[in-house]
């Protein structure tokens, strides 16, 4: 029951973290990376895999279909030609099928309308930035993101095509990497879980999704996914894993390395042997600061959940009695700031400042009373980078929460003058 409890949690909230489980049968390529060894040691076996598959090597599937390719089928397959060769024939099949998707993702053009509304609610994306060993991280923010919200927008479907599509990404990009360092390189994946509550309920939708991605992400794509790395874990969390860790296999402790919320990021020893500080996000402890936030173009220091946005694009919050909500844009020089807020009656106490990389802060707006339902703008010019806060003070109100709708946007000025 513990078992399943957790996993359960761990779907939802962490989007990622079921690619650190080994499946049986499965086997990493723990003897050597050096991919032209692997290929010198297997090279029967690699032989008989492609005279297995025959022409379907010769199709075109929108990746190099070569040694190195199947390689990755035998790795995950504990060398049996046979089980290789029916998992790449179903990747092949997979691939011809779905070779929009596939096109798409290597251009990074949405393969959809839904892939925006994905966007919204979901933070999960690459960070520009790698281990000390070359390898690429992705990193999931998953104590903001909405599962809730996006499922109530988009079908199954839509869902996992969009997760196939992150996997394509992956792939192409670990794939590149592994052919011009001749290493196997695999990505790693970076679960944030600061904020993530216990009671902020579970998605029976999106945790379905997750399984059925995560099963058809391993057939298609072996060899894929290296450690996962369970950052800010609530202590709730960790004693949970803490009691899980005598039932888990030495196999799948070892995809696993945990760093509890309150230590220091620099402190945890996967961490600190893996990235340097300087790459880490500032929101997993690091120091890196990108300029429109290092994961998703949400904000560094974004800590509340990504809200509901209407049709109009608007964001309704119901800030609770003795409780205020915070909003935070990253601006860059020359971006005009423009809002629209509207509150119902009795209002709360509403004011937005700025602040810049050198640490100075700006008032844009001083505290004020909001109470207009018919809905007041404001606009701001940004001269320097920096990140703007808002908030929505309702700490005076003993007993009423109130309900506020509201839109905010950045324009760039200088991107939208005429060449």
């Amino acid at each position: 029951m513990l078992m399943f409890f957790l996993n359960s949690q761990f779907r939802e909230f962490t989007l990622l973290s079921t690619q650190a489980k080994v499946s049986q049968g499965r086997v990493e390529a723990t003897m050597s990376d050096n991919v032209d060894e692997l290929l010198h040691t297997h090279a029967d076996r690699v032989t008989a895999l492609k005279a297995a598959l025959g022409n379907h090597l010769s199709k075109d599937v929108g990746c190099e279909v070569d040694e190195l390719w199947l390689m990755r089928f035998l790795l995950s397959h504990e060398l049996n030609v046979q089980e290789a060769a029916a998992a790449a024939e179903k990747a092949i099949e997979w691939r011809l099928k779905n070779m929009e998707l596939i096109q798409c993702a290597r251009e990074k053009k949405p393969a959809g309308e839904f892939f925006g509304t994905i966007n919204q609610y979901v933070c999960a994306d690459f960070h520009d930035k790698r281990s000390k060993d070359g390898e690429p991280f992705y990193i999931v923010r998953a104590g903001i993101s909405n599962a809730k919200a996006c499922m109530d927008r988009v079908a199954h479907e839509q869902m996992l095509a969009h997760f196939m599509y992150k996997r394509e990404q992956m792939f192409a990009l670990v794939d590149q990497i592994t052919r011009e360092t001749r290493r196997l390189v695999k990505v790693i994946s970076v679960n944030d879980l600061n904020h993530v509550s216990l009671f902020n309920g579970q998605d029976k939708r999106f945790m379905k999704v997750l399984s059925a991605a995560s099963k058809q992400g391993e057939d298609l794509f072996p060899q894929l996914m290296g450690r996962s790395v369970l950052i800010n874990m609530p202590q709730v969390y960790y004693s949970i894993f803490s009691l899980m860790k005598t039932f888990m296999s030495k196999r799948t402790l070892a995809k696993l390395a945990v760093c509890p919320a309150g230590d220091d990021i620099t402190k945890c020893p996967f961490i600190k042997a893996k990235f340097n500080i300087d790459d880490v996000p500032s929101f997993l402890g690091g120091k890196c600061k990108c300029s429109r936030g290092c994961v998703g173009s949400i904000p560094n220091e974004q800590s509340q959940i990504i809200g509901e946005r209407g049709d109009d694009g608007s964001t309704t919050k119901v800030v609770g009695a003795r409780d205020k909500h915070i909003e935070v844009l990253a601006v860059e020089a020359e971006d005009v700031v423009a809002w629209e807020l509207k509150v119902e009656d009795k209002g709360v106490d509403f004011s937005a400042s700025l602040k810049l990389d050198n640490g100075e802060e700006l008032s844009i707006m001083e505290v004020q009373k909001i109470k207009s339902t018919s809905g007041v703008q404001g606009t701001f010019p940004v001269k320097s980078k920096g990140v703007i806060t808002f908030t929505f003070d309702n700490s005076y109100s003993l007993i009423n929460s109130k309900t506020v709708t509201y839109t905010i946007r950045a324009m760039n000025m200088a991107e939208m003058k005429d060449p």
